[in-house]
């Protein structure tokens, strides 16, 4: 987005005593509440010169425990109509004693918070912590075996399953793992084998069992 007066003052750094932390992997995130970023939306544009639509919330079809949130923001910034979209997401949150969930509309909340910021992030609104934030993200996802691209093929090939095709997957899943569905961070040789089922399953060519 090109710079003008109101894009330089969305961009401006957040004073200190609005700016939070959170120890997350042995490491301090900083981040913006996000009253505090609508805040700044206010002052700078004005109550009525930005809006934001949430396109879709929803849980992970593959990972239920995995909650993710479209959407868009959209604003009339130094003269010029912009529309930004965001995808965020959050972890259900769940009891340690039963693992019941504790609150799905809160963690369905904190999805579309932090889809609503990434969105705001790209009209400049705290991009200046999202960047180191990203650097730290990246490092942690450079770890995983699995890659972010052969992560989404595996999903969208079992969103392309036949009802039947995913139950027969569900029953073949529990007699491998003690987790409930398949996780990024499962070993390569599981995610594999889970490929490949997904896999032919979507071919049409008969299950192997095991």
């Amino acid at each position: 987005m090109s710079k003008g007066p109101q894009g330089d003052l969305l961009a401006e750094p957040f004073c200190d005593e609005v700016v939070h932390q959170i120890k997350f992997g042995g490491t301090l995130h900083s981040y913006i509440p996000v009253a505090e970023i609508i805040a700044r939306l206010n002052q700078v544009l004005g109550t009525g010169g930005w809006s934001k639509e949430v396109i879709c919330v929803r849980r992970n079809e593959i990972d239920n425990d995995e909650v993710t949130a479209h959407v868009r923001v959209m604003a009339v910034v130094d003269g010029n109509s912009v529309t930004k979209d965001g995808m965020g997401g959050t972890r259900v949150k769940r009891t340690r004693q039963d693992n019941r969930i504790v609150d799905l509309g809160n963690d369905m909340k904190s999805a579309v918070a932090d889809a609503f910021k990434k969105a705001c992030q790209d009209l400049g609104v705290g991009l200046y912590l999202a960047r180191s934030g990203d650097a730290l993200a990246l490092e942690a996802y450079a770890s995983l075996d699995i890659s972010d691209d052969e992560w989404a093929a595996f999903r969208t090939s079992f969103a392309n399953l036949s009802e039947e095709k995913k139950e027969l997957f569900w029953k073949w899943w529990a007699s491998v793992s003690d987790r409930e569905r398949p996780y990024r961070e499962m070993d390569r040789e599981l995610f594999d084998s889970a490929k490949s089922r997904v896999a032919s399953d979507t071919s049409g060519t008969p299950n192997q069992n095991g």
